[in-house]
């Protein structure tokens, strides 16, 4: 990428992540090729943030829920509206949480479909009551320790999706 490809592209960066202004369900942004879902639990809003991050810096649209107008009593409905709205969704499933339902959606909605938990070593297992939530799905978990394995995951994800 030629320096001011970079700069626009930090840029951009800068921009979604500084933004006080959400987004309106009216105008959800990019193309629905290149729009990708970040979920999971809002207690971990730093690590959603940083996916969310990671996304962009790759040339896809995040689409976080917590970035639109969204009535409190129309959460469910407007998140799924969000999903539907995208070829792919990154779950981060580490808190056991909310969006056991969108999980589920993705199948029903043909969404590329990426869950991962964070561990804190190799010998760690994935709490019981998640996998068990998520087995219906068949969908496969990837663990991750750091920053850089979870960015190398997403990089993967997109390769092969």
């Amino acid at each position: 990428m030629t320096s001011s490809g970079s700069s626009a592209l930090a840029r951009e960066i800068l921009i979604e992540f500084e933004s006080e202004i959400p987004y309106t369900m009216d105008n959800i942004p990019g193309k629905l090729s290149k729009r990708v879902f970040i979920g999971g639990s809002y207690r971990n809003i730093a690590v959603l943030r940083e996916i969310s991050r990671m996304v962009l810096e790759k040339g896809y649209q995040p689409i976080l829920a917590s970035n639109f107008v969204i009535p409190r009593d129309n959460t469910r409905p407007e998140t799924l509206r969000l999903l539907a709205a995208c070829k792919f969704a990154i779950f981060e499933i580490s808190f056991r949480d909310g969006h056991t339902i969108e999980i589920e959606k993705t199948k029903e909605f043909n969404i590329n479909t990426l869950l991962v938990y964070q561990i804190i070593s190799t010998e760690d297992s994935i709490d019981p009551e998640i996998t068990s939530m998520i087995d219906m799905t068949q969908y496969k978990i990837s663990t991750y320790k750091t920053f850089k394995e979870l960015e190398n995951i997403i990089d993967f994800f997109f390769l092969f999706n």
